[in-house]
């Protein structure tokens, strides 16, 4: 389990190529340890406990606990106003004496062919993809995705991260465009993603990236 909603979804659920920027540094990891879930209809619960390793990089370097809540308000009414999901997380733990902790808090509503989803997290140390570190960090993003048909769907994001917040003008802020073509649904997909990547501490750079999705 990883703190955060995108940080802790499937790669092949993630609705552009890459991850946000503070997924790719906080969560996408794994680990070992045992987790509870429950889903209601008003509110969705998981909890663990794990091994601060990840990637089975070491045996036990510490104990980590995770905790995400989900509460939907519109369980009872989605037909008529849409469905709409506002979650919270912590993780917290101890690696080779390197403490870390990280609140999360996401929101996401879907009306018909509109989706929206954003979603803040902050850190006071970390230890997620990036790796372990006692940094203080913080990002957010928002996403706006329109279904034009049952195959073609548009997408924009704005995601903004701070790297370390006691260094001033070092936010790195990405502003993404794709399209998604659902052949047969998230078994055959292709992506297409434009990115304008704009950094504070180095020169500004583009990428487009495409990408096919494959589920055997």
């Amino acid at each position: 389990m990883d703190v955060g909603y995108e940080g802790g979804q499937s790669p092949y659920l993630i609705p552009f190529v890459l991850r946000s920027q503070s997924a790719r540094n906080f969560g996408n990891i794994r680990k070992t340890g045992i987790r509870l879930k429950g889903d209601y209809k008003y509110i969705d619960y998981d909890i663990g406990g794990y091994s601060s390793d990840t990637y089975y990089s070491e045996f036990f370097p510490g104990v980590e606990t995770d905790l995400w809540v989900n509460f939907k308000p519109l369980a009872n009414l989605d037909e008529k106003y849409g469905k709409l999901d506002i979650s919270g997380g912590y993780q917290a733990g101890v690696r080779n004496s390197h403490n870390f902790d990280v609140e999360s808090i996401n929101l996401r509503y879907n009306y018909k062919k509109f989706r929206l989803s954003s979603e803040f997290q902050n850190a006071h140390g970390s230890n997620g993809a990036s790796g372990i570190t006692e940094k203080n960090r913080y990002g957010y993003n928002i996403t706006l995705a329109y279904r034009l048909t049952k195959k073609l769907e548009m997408l924009a994001r704005f995601d903004d991260f701070d790297n370390d917040k006691n260094i001033k003008n070092n936010n790195s802020r990405e502003y993404t465009l794709g399209i998604n073509y659902f052949i047969l649904g998230q078994t055959l997909r292709i992506m297409a993603n434009y990115i304008y990547c704009q950094n504070e501490a180095s020169p500004d750079s583009h990428k487009i990236i495409l990408a096919t999705q494959v589920l055997l």
